[in-house]
This record gives structure tokens, C-alpha cells and sequence, in this order.
């Protein structure tokens, strides 16, 4: 650091001067004075070095004189003293010679290192020389300095760069070398490695290591990375921006012409398809359909020009004898309100009379001809002497006394028609009126107890009953008994309890009356109200959980043999020997044992095989159960690593539930609702395998609302305690956790209650034109009750799975906290929040992870499941000036490539974070932002946005597709063909991205995100499984936001967008 640095001594003796202790020369010895420095013989002398900016000194090398001659000229530097200073006015002292005998190579080192400019050595005393042949300084440059910490770091990012070479770790933007010196500026933003200069990326046009060639034809944009599209007449495209001088090729649009016409669109891509056959597209460039097959009525290769007047189907078959030749229907051939010619008949009017009648659509009989037949269009006879004895006139239809048959002019089928419903609906009544006086009289009548058979009776008969208390009528007390008997029988059974309630005279007669319903039975039809009511009551059901039988309740004898121990994935969790699972044995002993057991259905004994999951141990035995009991249907409810364990080996499932978390119950009923209805498509008289880890807790509660929604649908009623108690008496502890008894009443009612099923595509249209009529007891549209019945549900029950202690299969508790917001209430996250009412659950909300000084882990964002995929979309509101890094730390974290924006920035009123750059590039934080393209359409604007963090090598890609027709104050879009233009859009993008979110915001983050996560859910289903599930997907959404789909007028346009694709592609009304 001090080489050839200025140096200044207190006097000069002859030619040895200050400079010469840092010309980087070590020689001791001097005979000409050319190397060392030395002054006068004088009191205090000192020599000063200027380091010429403030450094960290850590050490020196003083290198001595010496002469072999005169060996004392060491003794010179005898108690020499080093002070520094960042002034040269005042130093300080930080070291002191102290030794006897100065060597000729000293190393002074101070601790701690100092910083200072100047360097002062010196001696006190008079009559002292100093004499000093090399001095080194070793230290510290400050940072933006290197080398002898003079020259500056100009092009080094920071101004930081190798303290001793000068070069830089990176260089800044534009520039490239060792110390970044050069520029780079023809590569696009500048963007060039820092070592060769060679671009990343080349502006729109060129190509090359430093983009310095034009695009080849039919290339364009950076790096002339794409290929132009179908210009007209193959027109070259502007290789800067793709776009086509004079238009599109046919079957192509856009401004590149590089994306195909839309189903249903040819040529500029504004003319519709003809009636292609079944529905298919058109040739997207001519229009023509395939094989030029044209549905019924319509005719030409477009398919796009009706049927010729009076012909119909294929236009080649002519129209039949319709009435006054009106013209038939061009598609199937009938006749205008089925009215025929005289002489004709039929749908289409194309089969003559029979010839026994006769006028129009044949539905006069003859006269009395005296051969029967008349004239088919007049029911002429053949002539007076044509008619029987005493008829005459010319359809022989007057008789010899002046009477008259009915003409043509009387519908004598409508006559006969009237008189029947009249004696139908006489005979209806009358027998209604007679069941009616006889239940009256049956009830007062004195009846026989039914017998119970006794064991001598018949072995192939079924009889199930439970016994009934006999009560006298007298100050009695009305009792019923619980138990069952059954006795076996080849005949269908029924496995729910009957329950008859008998009463005993004075005289022991025997009366029927009305069956009486035991506790805790709810009638269907207030099923409903009863659980809206007890999730208010927070503790309602958890206190009537532990009213249910714990623990094992029969024996378990063979799973406790110690050959069967390891067979068991849980302690004190297994199979009663009374309906175990029993396999047939193999050569071995003590190998007929699995953990699993039979459990009755509604309607069916053995219905269900519950199980544990498999393991390594026991999957043979798992395969030789399903093959021994022919199993069809296995669902299962547990993923295959949970918590960090492996519960599962791969295997084939049919059914299997991927979202039970291992603790806890589902985020939405529906989902579960709608995995049940999968499942239930596929009847099977084999018994179901049900199985999730240990076989009791989700498995039990699956079991559960499959038999109670049989149970509700034959009986009218259900019992949710009996049937969870009649389970655990056949496994131990099914429905184990009080959350999963809540989930089970939250799941039945929605099975039962609401109607969330999926509708089967090709009813969707009719069952919409259904709803829209209007009810006759409320007077309101039906699709209005609809959507105020979809309100009444309990949508968020977290008030009530918040006082439960969950425990998963192996017996751990979680507790959840009482505020599901609590990361949303804080007092550093409230600002953060645009509307305080739309707030992220803890369990739902996004975390950040991309660090920021200052900033934590919390944005106003949750996740959204699609129908394929858990976390298919980002729902946020439109940032705060305050929260724009949080969004791209999102953007980042979760490696987001599609946004959707459905808000305006127009607000006066509300503060809008505007997140990308209207041109060039912004930084926000550690993010920089470029605006590479903006492409505007006729309904939204595209924009595509690289972004980079610092530290990173390589920029990301992020497109965003901003709305633009929703007006401010409307609820609904503009144009119900605009929002599917939107869908379609983004869905062309995101394919790209595989299974990335995408970000929808608008500015709360729920009423147009929500509406748009709908309908694309709903759309991606309706591809997928040919049904439309518009209630069921609301439902499941409103499961994590509850503030989705706020009002009705939304609801309807989720129905009308349904339809309105569904019109866009006719072949959905072909499943």
C-alpha cells in the first residue's frame, strides 16, 4: 500500500531522499545513497508517508540498514516509534521499539488494524539519525478502492471490486470485463455476460453473440427466437414485432396471425361455421365441413344454406302432403301443427289413408259403403248403389229416416277422449273416497300381535325386529326397546332397525299404532334447519360426541396373537373377531389375519370391508383380500406420504381422495360430496374397501354418510348418533375425532339437502330453462331460491372445529387457535389489508418467503382449488402502493406466469399500487421490472413483464391479461362472449406453465376474483367430466372465501356464461 506513495522526511542528507523508502527496493545497503533514505544528524528527526486515502492498516515491514563495514548502522533505528493520523496534524502513537538490538527486517503489527492516511516514524533524542531503506504498509482498502487503495472501482456495481486487482465480481447492467470498463449496449436492456459481452437476450430484430445480425425472414423478436405467423400470401412479418403488413392467412387472427381461429370460426375469423354433423367444427381456413356432412336441414360443403323449400334431412327428401303445401320443417320433415292435406297422415303427412278414412290426417271414418272404403281426401263412396241398405248420399253417412253421421267437421277421437278422462277421473275419486273410510275404520279395528317366529320355524327365513314392551292402556307408560333379532333368509334385507310400538287393553287386546321415531331421529325435512341451529351451539356436538362408546367394544383375540401384532399399524386400534375379515390361509400357519373388518350398510350386510392402509408388511395380504372377496371398488382417503411418513405403497386404487388432511377433515363438504356421488356411479354387489390409515377416523366417517344419505332417501329420516354408535360396535372408534363427527353433519346435509350434484351436460340447458320459472308459492324466479337456499349454508364452521382438540389416526391433538385471522389482525398486517371484512384464514393464506428487510411473511392472498388442481389460482386484492414488493416477492415465491387484473385504476377514492412500468423498467425492492410487450384486444390488454431478483443470473416471464369490459358499478361483466374471450386467452397461456398458479385479482380480492375462479372451475369440469357443477364449485370456494359470488345477479351469469359456452360448442349436447 505505500509503494510509491508520497513520502517527506524532517531534513535530507545529500542525495538520499524520503522516496527512497518506497521505490519498492529492500536492499540494506546504500554506498551511494540510492536506495535508503537519510537526514541530518538532528534532535527528533521523523519521516512521514502519505497513503494518499484513508486505509485499514493491519501491519508493516521496516526493512534496516546495515553495511558490513560498519556493522553499528543498525543501532540507528534503536527505539524508533510509529504514529498515525488521518490529517498529518495530529498523530498517534501505536508502537514503540523496545528492543536491544534493532534487526535489519522489523514487522510491527498492530491489533486492533487502524485507519489513517499518513505514516510517521521517528526518533527522539538529539543528535539522532534516521535512516530507513524500505518501508511496506499492509492493509485494508476501503471498499470502491483497490490497489495501492488509490484507484477507484468506477464500473463495479456498489463500486465493489478485488481490492488488490481491481476487477469486478459482476458488472452493472451494460457493461462487461474485468473491471466493467466496456460496454454492451447493443445487447437488449444491455443485458450481456459480464465476462465475454456476449447477450442474453437481443433486442426485438437481432440475433448474433452481440446482436449484430438482422432476423432471417420469418423470424422476429428477440433473439428472432419465434416464427412468424400465417401472414397473408406468406407475406414476410416485421422482424422487430411479428406483425403481418396486410392481415392474416384464413383460419388465422391477431395482429401475428399466429393464433388459430376459435371453434366455430373460419376464414377472418368472424364468420361462423355452417351446422357441421354432430356438432364438429368447420375446416378453420374454408369453412367446409368434414366429409361435407351437414346436420339435418341444412345443405352445401359450408353446411350454411337451409334446405331447399318443401325438403328436409339431408335436403334431399321432399316434404309430405302438408296442408294448404305449407312447407315442413327443413330438419325432420313435420308438417306445420301436424296438419295434413285431406288424404294424409303421420308426422310428416307422407302416409296415405287407410282406406277406411278419410279428410284431414285421416281421421274420419267411412260411411256405409257397402265395401267399407270410401275415397280417401272427400269419403265419397263409389255411387248410391254403393251403400248399405238404408244409407244413401254420396258418402252413404245419411240414413233412410233423415239422420246424420258426423261429418269431418267433429273429432270424434276428441269426443272419446273427453268421455274417458271424465269416467277415469270418477273412478279415481271413488277409490280414493273408499281407502279413506277404510284406514279410518282399520284404525279403530282390533288387530292381532304380530308373532314372533320361534327357532323351529323355517331356516331360510328373514324376519328382522326388535322386541316391543307391552303397555297397558291404563295409567301405562309408553316404552320402547332397542334390541335387535335377525334370523336369516334368502329374501332382500333391510338392516335398520324397526321399531313398532304396541299397546295392551285391560283385556289384552292388541292395538298397531303409529311408529315412534327414537331419539336423536331427524325427519329430512328438518335436517337442515337442525344443523344450521347446532353449529351455532359450539359445543353441541362435541358434547354429544362423548356420549359415544370408546374404545374396544368385543373381543380382539386374534389380532393380539403374537404372530399378528406387527399386522397392526396402530396399538389398541384393531379388528373385533366377531366380523373380522377372515383370509382364506395359504401353506403356513397363522396367516388368515388382516386388519380389517366387515361392516353392514343400510340396505346390505357386509356392504363394506373397512381397513387399515397397507404397509410392506401386510400388501400381500391386502391383494389376497380383494381377490378373495372379488372386491371391485376401493376408496381411499389418505395420501401416501403424510407427516413426513410413508403410510402407503404405490398401488392401483379406483377411488382415491387426495385433500383429507392426516389431521383433521377436508376444507369444503363438498369436495368430500363429491368424491361420494363419484364413487356411488359405480355400484357394485362386492364389498366396498374403504381404507385411510388406520381404518377407523376418515374411513369411518366416509362409511358413515353413505349408509345415513340410504338411510334419509328410504326412511325420510336419519340418525346420525345411532348409526355412529352401531359403526363403532363393529370397529373400534370409527368416526374417531370429534372435528370428523362435526364434518360428518356438515357432508350428510349437503348430500341430502342441497342441490349441489352435478347436472349430466346434456340436461344442463333444460334444467336452466326449469329455473328460470317462476315458483307459484313465492313468486320469485327458481333459480332465485336457488341461490338464497346457497346462502343459508353453513359455509365456515371454524367457530365450532376451534373448541375441538383434533386427533389424528395415531392419537396426536392439534388445537386450533380462536382466531382463524389471526395473521391478518395483527397490528403490523392490519394497514397491509384493503378491506378489513375480506381477510385470509391462517390455514388458507399464502406465506412469503422471499426475504426483504423490514418486510414479514403476510400479503392479503389465499389459495383456490380448480377441479384438477388443489392450488390452481391466487386469489388477492389489487395491492396498496405499500404492498406492490409483496406481490412480486409472491409472484416470485410461488414462480407465477399468468395474472388476471379484473379492476379498473380509476379509483379516486382508493389507493391503487400500480405494479408494473408503463415502459422501460422500475425497481421495486430487490425486484427489477421490465415491460417487454403490451398487446391491446378488443376486450382486455396483454401484457408481458420480465422481472429479475437481485443476485439472480436470468430474468422470469409473468403475463398479465387486464380486463377492460367491467364497468365500475356493475356486479357482472360487460359481455358474457367477452368473459369466455378471457377465459380462453388465459388458458392458451397458461398451458405453458404447466401446473403454476395464476393470480387473479380485482380490488378487494373476492367479488370479481371470485366470479371468475367459478366459471373457470366450472368450464375445466365441464371438459373433464361432462356435467356442470355450478352450486357444488361456489360451495367449495366459499369453504376458504366466504365472500364468493356475493349476489344473485352473479349467480344467474355463472348459469348464462355456462349456457352461452355450452351454445359456442354443440357437442356437449351429445353426452
Amino acid at each position: 500500500m505505500a509503494y510509491r506513495k508520497p513520502a517527506y522526511q524532517s531534513s535530507l542528507f545529500e542525495t538520499w531522499h524520503p522516496s527512497q523508502a518506497v521505490d519498492g527496493n529492500t536492499r540494506s545497503t546504500s554506498p551511494s545513497g540510492t536506495t535508503c533514505t537519510h537526514t541530518l544528524q538532528t534532535r527528533d528527526p521523523w519521516w512521514i508517508l502519505d497513503l494518499q486515502a484513508p486505509v485499514k492498516i493491519l501491519w508493516f515491514r521496516i526493512f534496516n540498514r546495515a553495511d558490513d563495514s560498519f556493522l553499528w548502522l543498525n543501532e540507528r533505528l534503536l527505539n524508533f516509534r510509529i504514529s498515525l493520523s488521518e490529517d498529518n496534524i495530529t498523530f498517534q502513537e501505536y508502537y514503540q521499539d523496545k528492543s536491544q538490538d534493532t534487526p535489519l527486517v522489523i514487522s510491527p503489527v498492530l491489533k486492533p488494524e487502524v485507519n489513517a492516511r499518513f505514516v510517521k516514524i521517528n526518533l527522539q533524542g538529539n543528535d539522532r539519525i534516521l535512516t530507513l531503506c524500505e518501508v511496506q504498509v499492509f492493509g485494508d482498502c476501503d471498499e470502491g478502492r483497490y490497489g495501492n487503495c488509490v484507484q477507484i472501482c468506477d464500473y463495479c456495481p456498489g463500486e465493489s471490486c478485488d481490492k488488490l486487482t481491481g476487477y469486478c465480481q459482476e458488472c452493472q447492467r451494460g457493461y462487461f470485463g474485468n473491471t466493467c470498463n466496456e460496454s454492451c449496449d447493443y445487447c437488449y436492456q444491455g443485458d450481456c455476460s459480464h465476462d465475454t459481452g456476449k447477450c442474453r437476450i437481443c433486442p426485438p430484430g437481432k440475433h448474433g453473440d452481440k446482436c449484430e445480425y438482422d432476423c432471417k425472414d420469418f423470424f422476429f423478436g428477440m433473439n428472432c427466437s419465434s416464427r412468424c405467423g400465417n401472414c397473408l400470401n406468406g407475406e414476410l412479418c416485421d422482424k422487430v414485432t411479428g406483425k403481418c403488413p396486410r392481415g392474416c392467412h384464413d383460419g388465422w387472427q391477431e395482429e401475428k396471425c399466429d393464433r388459430e381461429c376459435v371453434d366455430r370460426f373460419y376464414g377472418n375469423c368472424s364468420t361462423s361455421c355452417g351446422k357441421c354433423a354432430a356438432g364438429k367444427p368447420c375446416n378453420k381456413v374454408s369453412g367446409v365441413c368434414e366429409n361435407g356432412a351437414c346436420m339435418d336441414g341444412w345443405q352445401t360443403k359450408k353446411c350454411d344454406i337451409p334446405c331447399d323449400d318443401h325438403f328436409y334431412g339431408n335436403c334431399s327428401t321432399e316434404c309430405g302432403a302438408c296442408r294448404d303445401a305449407a312447407v315442413c320443417d327443413k330438419v325432420n320433415g313435420s308438417c306445420p301443427f301436424g296438419l295434413c292435406s285431406e288424404g294424409w297422415n303421420g308426422e310428416k303427412c307422407d302416409t296415405i289413408c287407410h282406406s277406411t278414412h278419410y279428410g284431414q290426417n285421416c281421421v274420419n271414418p267411412c260411411g256405409k259403403c257397402l265395401d267399407k272404403t270410401c275415397d280417401r281426401i272427400t269419403g265419397n263412396c263409389s255411387g248410391n248403389t254403393s251403400c248399405q241398405p238404408d244409407w244413401q248420399g254420396p258418402r252413404c253417412d245419411i240414413s233412410s229416416v233423415g239422420i246424420q253421421r258426423p261429418d269431418s267437421g267433429i273429432d270424434v277421437g276428441t269426443v272419446a277422449a273427453t268421455v274417458c278422462s271424465v269416467v277415469i277421473v270418477g273412478v279415481i275419486v271413488a277409490i280414493v273416497i273408499f281407502i279413506i273410510i277404510q284406514r279410518r275404520k282399520h284404525k279403530r279395528r282390533p288387530a292381532k300381535m304380530p308373532t314372533i317366529p320361534s327357532s323351529s320355524g323355517k331356516k331360510d327365513d328373514t324376519y328382522v325386529y326388535e322386541n316391543s314392551t307391552f303397555v297397558r292402556t291404563n295409567d301405562s307408560t309408553l316404552v320402547i326397546s332397542e334390541t335387535r333379532h335377525e334370523v336369516n333368509d334368502d329374501k332382500p334385507k333391510t338392516i335398520a332397525k324397526q321399531r313398532k310400538t304396541v299397546v295392551i287393553d285391560d283385556n289384552e287386546t292388541y292395538y298397531n299404532v303409529r311408529s315412534a321415531l327414537p331419539k336423536g331421529t331427524i325427519e329430512l325435512s328438518k335436517f337442515w334447519d337442525y344443523v344450521q341451529e347446532k353449529f351455532l351451539d359450539e359445543k353441541y356436538f362435541s358434547d354429544e360426541f362423548d356420549k359415544l362408546p370408546s374404545g374396544s367394544q368385543l373381543p380382539t383375540t386374534v389380532a393380539l396373537r403374537p404372530e399378528n401384532r406387527n399386522k397392526n399399524r396402530y396399538k389398541h386400534l384393531y379388528a373385533y373377531d366377531v366380523n373380522r375379515v377372515v383370509l382364506e390361509p395359504l401353506a403356513e400357519v397363522h396367516n388368515d389375519y388382516i386388519n380389517a373388518s366387515f361392516v353392514d350398510g343400510f340396505s346390505r350386510q357386509r356392504m363394506y370391508i373397512a381397513s387399515q392402509g397397507t404397509t410392506r408388511d401386510n400388501i400381500n395380504d391386502f391383494w389376497r383380500m380383494l381377490w378373495q372377496y372379488d372386491v371391485e371398488n376401493i376408496v381411499m382417503l389418505t395420501g401416501l406420504v403424510e407427516g413426513g411418513k410413508n403410510k402407503q405403497s404405490a398401488m392401483l386404487t379406483h377411488f382415491h381422495y387426495t385433500a383429507w388432511p392426516d389431521k383433521g377433515v377436508p376444507k369444503a363438504a363438498s369436495s368430500i360430496v363429491q368424491f361420494w356421488n363419484r364413487v356411488n356411479k359405480m355400484p357394485t354387489k362386492q364389498p366396498i374397501v374403504v381404507h385411510c390409515s388406520a381404518g377407523i377416523g376418515r374411513t369411518g366417517t366416509y362409511i358413515a354418510l353413505d349408509y345415513l344419505v340410504s338411510q334419509g332417501k328410504a326412511e325420510g329420516h336419519v340418525n346420525v348418533l345411532a348409526c355412529v354408535s352401531n359403526l363403532r360396535r363393529q370397529r373400534v372408534n370409527m368416526v374417531q375425532t370429534k372435528e370428523q363427527y362435526c364434518f360428518l353433519h356438515e357432508t350428510l346435509a349437503e348430500a341430502l339437502m342441497l342441490s349441489g350434484t352435478a347436472t349430466a351436460s346434456n340436461n344442463f340447458p333444460n334444467v336452466y330453462k326449469e329455473l328460470l320459472e317462476v315458483d307459484g308459492d313465492s313468486g320469485k324466479l327458481k333459480l332465485q331460491l336457488e341461490y338464497e337456499r346457497l346462502q343459508t349454508e353453513v359455509i365456515n364452521h371454524e367457530a365450532v372445529y376451534a373448541t375441538i382438540a383434533m386427533e389424528d389416526d395415531e392419537g396426536g391433538e392439534v388445537n386450533y387457535t380462536r382466531d382463524e385471522y389471526s395473521a391478518a389482525r395483527k397490528p403490523a398486517n392490519k394497514a397491509k389489508n384493503r378491506d378489513d371484512s375480506i381477510l385470509p384464514a391462517d390455514r388458507h393464506r399464502i406465506y412469503l418467503s422471499t426475504p426483504v428487510p423490514s418486510r414479514n411473511d403476510y400479503i392479503n392472498a389465499i389459495e383456490l382449488p380448480s377441479h384438477k388442481q388443489r392450488e390452481a389460482f391466487i386469489l388477492t386484492q389489487m395491492p396498496l402502493s405499500d404492498t406492490v414488493i409483496d406481490l412480486w416477492r409472491m409472484i416470485n415465491d410461488l414462480e407465477v406466469r399468468t395474472i388476471v387484473m379484473l379492476n379498473s385504476m380509476d379509483s379516486e377514492t382508493q389507493d391503487i399500487g400500480i405494479y408494473w412500468p408503463t415502459h422501460g423498467e422500475v425497481s421495486y425492492g430487490p425486484f427489477c421490472v421490465r415491460l417487454m410487450k403490451t398487446e391491446k384486444f378488443t376486450n382486455y390488454t396483454e401484457r408481458t413483464l420480465s422481472y429479475s431478483l437481485t443476485g439472480d443470473e436470468y430474468d422470469r416471464s409473468v403475463k398479465q391479461f387486464q380486463f377492460t369490459n367491467w364497468a365500475e358499478n356493475s356486479d357482472v361483466p360487460g359481455s358474457i362472449e367477452a368473459f369466455l374471450h378471457l377465459l380462453d386467452a388465459v388458458e392458451t397461456s397458461q398451458k405453458e406453465s404447466e401446473t403454476k398458479p395464476i393470480i387473479v385479482h380485482c380490488l378487494n380480492g373476492a367479488q370479481r376474483s371470485g366470479l371468475y375462479c367459478v366459471i373457470s372451475t366450472v368450464v375445466e369440469r365441464l371438459n373433464l367430466e361432462r356435467d356442470v357443477a355450478i352450486a357444488q364449485t361456489i360451495k367449495r370456494m366459499r369453504a376458504i372465501r366466504q365472500q364468493i359470488i356475493p349476489n344473485y345477479e352473479q349467480f344467474r351469469f355463472c348459469h348464462e356464461c355456462i349456457l352461452q359456452y355450452m351454445k359456442t360448442f354443440e357437442t356437449y349436447s351429445n353426452f
